[in-house]
C-alpha cells in the first residue's frame, strides 16, 4: 500500500529515506526516493551567490519522470525562496539553465546533446545530477544508482569543487562511491 503524507510529515519522511536504507519496495516508489534525494541534496549542498538568486531552481534536462513525485513540493520554500521546477528540452538555450541550481538528466541513454550540455554548464554551479551508468565519469557531479533494491548515489567531488559547490560532510559520507580526480582526457 502506498502512504501519501501530508506536506510537513512526508518532508521529514523523505530526508529519512536520505540517511537510512530506503528499499523503494517499503512503501515509496523508486522515483519519490528519486525525488526526496533531489529535494534533500538542497539541504546539504552550498552553492556560490545563492543569495543572488530569485528562485530555487530544479531543473530537468528531458523527461521527467519525477513530476509526479515532486508535486507536492511545488510552491515550497526554501531558503526564504519559492521553490520552482522547470523541463527543458535538447532544444533549450544554454542560458536558461542558470537558474538552476539542480540539473536532473533523466536516465535515458546519454545522447551526444546532452554531453555537450553537461558540459557546457561544468563551469556554472549547477549540482549535476543523472541515474545514467557512468555520469560521474563524464563530469557530472551525482549520479543515483541502484544498490540491491535500494536508491544509493556517488559523488564527483572534483566537479562540484571546480565551480564552488560545496558538499557537506554528511552527504560525502553517505555516498557509495566518490570519483575525487580530473578525467584523464582533459
Amino acid at each position: 500500500m502506498k502512504i501519501h503524507i501530508a506536506s510537513p510529515i512526508r518532508q521529514i519522511m523523505l530526508l529519512l529515506s536520505l540517511v537510512s536504507e530506503v528499499s523503494y519496495a517499503d512503501s515509496f516508489t523508486e522515483n519519490e526516493i528519486k525525488a526526496a534525494y533531489l529535494l534533500n541534496f538542497l539541504n546539504f549542498v552550498n552553492w556560490p551567490d545563492n543569495d543572488k538568486k530569485e528562485t530555487v531552481g530544479i531543473c530537468f534536462l528531458g523527461e521527467n519522470p519525477l513530476e509526479e513525485a515532486m508535486a507536492p513540493i511545488l510552491g515550497t520554500t526554501v531558503y526564504n525562496k519559492t521553490l520552482v521546477i522547470n523541463t527543458f528540452t535538447e532544444h533549450t538555450p544554454l542560458d536558461s539553465f542558470i537558474d538552476c541550481l539542480i540539473l536532473y538528466i533523466s536516465g535515458t541513454p546519454p545522447n551526444t546533446r546532452y554531453n555537450d550540455i553537461v558540459a557546457a554548464l561544468q563551469d556554472y554551479p549547477i549540482l549535476t545530477i543523472s541515474d545514467s551508468d557512468g555520469f560521474i565519469e563524464r563530469g557530472g557531479m551525482i549520479n543515483l544508482v541502484s544498490v540491491d533494491d535500494n536508491i544509493k548515489f556517488e559523488i564527483n567531488t572534483f566537479s562540484t569543487r571546480r565551480v564552488g559547490i560545496k558538499l557537506l560532510a554528511r552527504l560525502t559520507r553517505l555516498a557509495t562511491r566518490i570519483l575525487d580526480e580530473k578525467d584523464p582526457d582533459e
